[in-house]
Parts: C-alpha cells; sequence; structure tokens
C-alpha cells in the first residue's frame, strides 16, 4: 500500500530530519491551534497535520520506550510518511493509517478508538467470531435471524483470509492472539472496508454465506444506526437454558455452586466493584463462608470475558483462593481464560497461579504479561479522535517474566458445534480434571 511503503521509506531517515520534516508540513499547510473540534468529515490536510504532529510529541513524551516493539526513528518515519500523503487520502484512510502507524507500537492498551465517540463507526448488527479457521456468526438481530450461525466465506467480495492479511497491521495488540479478537469488528465494520478500499461502500457490506443448512447465499447488509439497539438471536442456547458461562452477563461478578462436582464456580467479568452489588470483598467473604466445609474441592474463576478493571480490587479473591488451596492438598483452583481475557485479567489470573497455584486453562490470551498498565486516554486536538495509550510498564508477577503471552496447563478449545449445542468444553476440563501437579500443557479439541 502506498501509504505504508511511503511510510517506510521516510523511516530510514535519521530522527532529527523527521522530525522537521512534519513541523515544515505543517507550518506548509498553514494548521494553528483553535480550541474548536473539527468533524472528521470536514478535516483538511492543515488539520490532519496538526493532529499527527500533536500525537507525535505526545507518545515521545509519555510512552515507555522500554515497551515499544518499534524504534523512535522508524515511527517518526512512518509518521511523516503520512504527512507528505494527506492531500491524496480520504479522511478515513487517514484515520486508518494513525491507527496503523499506533498499532506498530505492539501494545493493546495503545490504539486509535475506531468505534468510541467521536467517530463511533458502525457496525453491522451481528456478531462474528473465529473458531479456528472459521469464521461465524454467533448472534444477529432479529430481522437477520437467517444469518445466525452461517458461516462466512468472503465479505464484499474478498476471502476471509485475504480480509484477514490486509486488516492484520491496523490491529493494536499485545501479540498475535488479538488478531481473532479485534478482526471480526473490523470485518463488520462497513467503513473500515471502504476506507482501505476494500468495499465499495460504507452504506452495506455483502456477505458471502454457507447457512446452517448447507445453502449459500450472499446477503447485503446495512451497519445498525446510530442510537439503535438491536434484539440480539443467537446461535447458541439462549435465557433458561444458557450456559453457565454466558449467564448474567450484566453482572461484574458472581458465584454458584456445582456440587455434582464439589466445585464453587466465580464468574468475574470485570475486575472492579459494581455499583448497586455487594462489592468483591463482600463477595469474596461469601464465597469463604461456603467453602468453610471441606466437601469443596475445586474453586474456578472464569475470567473468558473479563477485559479490565483495576486489578488490586481482586486481592480479596486471590486470598481466598490461596486459602482454600493451602486448607487441603486435595483442593485445586482453576482459572479459565480466552482471547478476550486482558489487562487486570491477565494480572488476576497470574496472581492467582503465583499465589494459590492455580491451573490456567482455555484459550492463549491476548495480553502479554508484564508489560503496559495505566491506559489513559487523549483526544487529538482538532478532529477530537480518542487515542488511548498507556504511560507506564510494570512486573507485578515476576515468575512470568515478559514474554508475547502466558503459557496455559491445559489448552481447551470451543468449536462452533459446541457454541451451537450450548457446551462448555472448557468448564467440563477442569470439572473432571486431574490433579494440578499432573497436568501438562496441550491441546483438547
Amino acid at each position: 500500500m502506498k501509504a505504508v511503503d511511503a511510510g517506510r521509506a521516510a523511516g530510514r531517515r535519521t530522527g532529527s530530519a523527521i522530525a522537521v520534516v512534519v513541523v515544515a508540513a505543517i507550518v506548509a499547510f498553514g494548521a494553528q491551534w483553535t480550541p474548536a473540534r473539527t468533524p472528521v468529515s470536514d478535516m483538511t490536510p492543515a488539520l490532519w497535520a496538526e493532529d499527527i504532529g500533536w500525537l507525535q510529541r505526545h507518545l515521545d513524551r509519555k510512552y515507555p520506550r522500554v515497551a515499544q516493539a518499534v524504534d523512535p526513528a522508524s515511527l517518526d518515519g512512518e509518521f511523516a510518511g503520512l504527512v507528505s500523503l494527506l492531500p491524496e487520502l480520504s479522511n478515513l484512510r487517514v484515520v486508518m493509517e494513525l491507527a496503523r502507524i499506533v498499532a506498530l507500537l505492539g501494545d493493546g492498551h495503545t490504539s486509535v478508538q475506531l468505534h468510541d465517540p467521536p467517530l463511533a463507526l458502525p457496525r453491522l448488527p451481528l456478531s462474528l467470531y473465529f473458531y479456528g479457521e472459521e469464521l461465524r456468526v454467533n448472534f444477529a438481530d432479529r430481522s437477520l435471524e437467517h444469518l445466525v450461525g452461517a458461516r462466512v466465506d468472503a465479505i464484499a467480495g474478498y476471502a476471509i483470509p485475504d480480509l484477514a492479511a490486509r486488516l492484520t497491521p491496523y490491529i493494536a495488540g499485545d501479540n498475535a492472539h488479538e488478531v481473532a479478537h479485534a478482526l471480526p469488528m473490523l470485518l463488520a465494520t462497513p467503513a473500515v472496508l471502504e476506507a482501505l478500499e476494500l468495499a465499495p461502500s460504507a452504506e452495506r457490506l455483502t456477505l458471502d454465506l454457507t447457512r446452517l443448512d448447507g445453502v449459500r447465499d450472499a446477503v447485503s447488509v446495512a451497519p445498525l444506526p446510530p442510537g439503535r439497539s438491536i434484539e440480539r438471536v443467537f446461535a447458541r442456547p439462549d435465557g433458561d437454558d444458557a450456559p453457565l458461562y454466558v449467564r448474567h452477563a450484566d453482572r461484574h461478578y458472581w458465584f454458584e455452586p456445582i456440587a455434582r462436582n464439589r466445585a464453587v464456580y466465580v464468574k468475574l467479568n470485570v475486575v472492579n466493584d459494581q455499583r448497586s452489588e455487594p462489592s468483591i470483598r463482600s463477595t469474596a467473604a461469601d464465597i469463604q463462608r461456603l467453602v468453610v466445609e471441606q466437601t469443596w474441592q475445586r474453586m474456578i474463576f472464569d475470567l473468558r470475558h473479563n477485559t479490565g478493571g483495576n486489578f488490586h480490587r481482586a486481592d480479596p479473591l486471590v486470598r481466598v483462593a490461596r486459602e482454600f488451596a493451602e486448607s487441603d492438598p486435595g483442593r485445586q483452583v482453576f482459572v479459565l481464560v480466552s482471547r478476550h481475557t486482558y489487562s487486570a485479567a491477565m494480572v488476576t489470573a497470574m496472581r492467582l497461579k503465583a499465589e494459590a497455584g492455580a491451573a490456567i486453562v482455555g484459550e492463549v490470551p491476548r495480553g502479554r504479561p508484564n508489560f503496559t498498565y495505566n491506559k489513559e486516554t487523549v483526544n487529538l486536538p482538532q478532529s477530537g479522535i480518542a487515542v488511548d495509550y498507556t504511560d507506564e510498564f510494570r512486573t507485578v508477577v515476576e515468575q512470568f517474566g515478559h514474554g508475547p503471552t502466558i503459557a496455559l496447563d491445559l489448552e481447551v478449545a470451543q468449536t462452533f458445534d459446541d457454541y451451537r449445542m450450548g457446551l462448555d468444553p472448557v468448564l467440563e476440563a477442569v470439572l473432571v480434571a486431574q490433579p494440578v501437579s499432573q497436568l501438562a500443557p496441550r491441546t483438547v479439541n
């Protein structure tokens, strides 16, 4: 792509020369500071040049150099290359190239926010999900109920692997597992595909599908209008028949005994207290009172839908888990993780492993251990676009090191058939698991 090539070429210059290029471009475009925000659709090259220069300086001051996956000179070269191409790019393409440049930092906490205000790019009224290499419609609005469960073979005429190759550079992530988490959202955002010249219009997308009955179809779908919600129809059982791991999605945390397996199941969706609900500390005390009886042999923490919070808030749960494990050598603690598990949830999983001897089971998470924390958000001065970034590099649990991800004690993959039938192979694996000491890293399909 032209923007990418230009950025790489500019990256070969020295950092000082690049800084001069960016400043000169801003002057040439006549950019001046104005407190008023400009809609992205009305942005000019001069205003974009000011935003780009401001973001470049801000990241240079605030972002921890030890965490950068790209050297500063190369990053400056990317910014300079983008400035040089501003007259040729659409406004949304500029946004996408900013997203690509920020993604070079290799940090899932640091990214351009495409789906939050002021951009808030609309998405199709359905949810896509990868099962291995297969992309499925997990749920959709009732108006698209006939699409639920279908396999998506192509979008806008492009096969899914081709789209994945084109879109991956625009995804900010700690490791490669971020792609499975974030790519479905980009694929369901028509404006993103149009900006990258992968779709003819942001008004609709054509999906080539194979439905559950085997019938192939091409369906044109429009994005959800702003302010409108959807009535979800799931491919899996719902309501009273829904599997345990998707129940009470509106609650930050809850627990339930599974008496037949002598297990206590704790679902932690957000690592933070929830207003109008008992605190995490109070909930941990309730769990502690329950497990005083020696009949309970397993304590299971499910963090599969947990994308973060404040990891200090998990202290009472970690303490309960540690005391549970120490009270009887036959007791076991498990942590269930997935591609969604991130940030404070990653720290909580690591602490449960380090302090309570928990076995980590499920899918490799998208977060790096002992990496960046303390996410901040800034708005670019002219466009107002939100950019998340981190300004701190921290080692929380030393034993996990600084590799790309954490090792699993048992890897368990959920298939689409599992999802469709309401089965939870990850939970079932720990309900019948061997002692933690006998688990070896392996995959259960």
